[in-house]
């Protein structure tokens, strides 16, 4: 598979510029620098984000943390290393696909769900929302790829926002 070299860092996204010099220790901006209003008054939102496209991580990850209100503690490229990622982060979102290899994420979702039940699970897939069904309570949200990245920002702030 070609791998592509995407300059995320030069992206339009909604958030403060970070600068290299200003970035926390584990790519994120330090507390200080965070401008949502959850975010101003605590540590920033753990992610783990599940997903076999390298690519699609690199970007999501840069997204959420030039925003400032989230730090990607992980990232994993199927459902097995997900879970396991998980259980070691226990972080506050997880950003899931469904087509994963070893473990798919239906299979990898109601696990992730016993082992972090405080963590918003937002599935972030190219399957259409209207034929996925979960045999649980579904998560808490679910994003289209191929859909605004300003849009899944929004989103993420939004699930985080309704706790």
């Amino acid at each position: 598979m070609k791998r592509t070299n995407v300059d995320v860092m030069a992206l339009r996204v909604p958030g403060p510029r970070q600068s290299p010099a200003t970035r926390g220790v584990e790519g994120g901006a330090p507390a200080h620098e965070h401008v949502s209003s959850q975010a101003s008054q605590s540590e920033p939102q753990r992610v783990v984000v599940v997903d076999d496209n390298p690519d699609w991580c690199d970007l999501l990850r840069a997204l959420l943390e030039r925003d400032g209100s989230f730090r990607v503690v992980a990232q994993t490229g199927d459902g097995e290393s997900g879970l396991a990622a998980v259980r070691e982060h226990q972080p506050d979102v997880v950003m899931l696909d469904l087509a994963l290899p070893v473990m798919d994420g239906f299979q990898a979702f109601p696990l992730i769900r016993q082992e972090a039940s405080r963590a918003k699970v937002i599935v972030v897939s190219g399957s259409d929302p209207n034929l996925i069904s979960f045999s649980s309570a579904g998560p808490d949200a679910y994003f289209r790829k191929g859909s605004s990245l300003k849009g899944l920002i929004a989103r993420v702030h939004e699930v985080v926002a309704a706790s």
